[in-house]
């Protein structure tokens, strides 16, 4: 999505304004560039709910929403960085709700104990979730892009 940002949007909105498609793919690299760590919330969020922890997802989300709100006024306000301030917003957020959410679990407090990561993978295991995850993260994808 980073690389494509600009053809991605002038086949969606090719008739938009030039200046309101530099900003979307200002804003669109950034949505793109802090996915991985919007993945890595919704992983540790969604264990904690299957565990039956649904406080803590919560105080993240709001925890998220504030930073987001926070940093892109700053950014909007205080710097004058227009579209790209809400895209740092975006990605602070995210990088803030990843980083909380991921520190719970860690610590055995998101209602599972994660033991420690060994860095050998199992392949065989790996397989059957990517073949879940790979499909899916394409239609989040897709779903994303038609939000846009």
């Amino acid at each position: 999505m980073i690389v494509f940002a600009r053809g991605l949007l002038s086949l969606l909105f090719g008739r938009a304004e030039a200046d309101v498609l530099e900003v979307a793919r200002i804003y669109l690299i950034c949505s793109a560039a802090s996915m991985p760590m919007q993945a890595l919330y919704s992983a540790c969020t969604g264990v904690m709910r299957a565990c039956g922890n649904s406080r803590t997802p919560m105080f993240t989300a709001v925890v998220a929403n504030v930073v987001y709100l926070g940093v892109s006024a700053f950014c909007i306000f205080g710097l004058d960085l227009g579209g790209l301030g809400v895209g740092l917003g975006l990605a602070a957020s995210r990088l803030v709700s990843s980083a909380v959410a991921a520190t719970v679990l860690l610590r055995g407090r998101g209602g599972v104990v994660v033991p420690r990561l060994h860095l050998k993978p199992d392949r065989a295991l790996l397989k059957p979730i990517f073949g879940i995850a790979v499909p899916a993260g394409l239609d989040q994808m897709m779903f994303n892009a038609g939000k846009m």
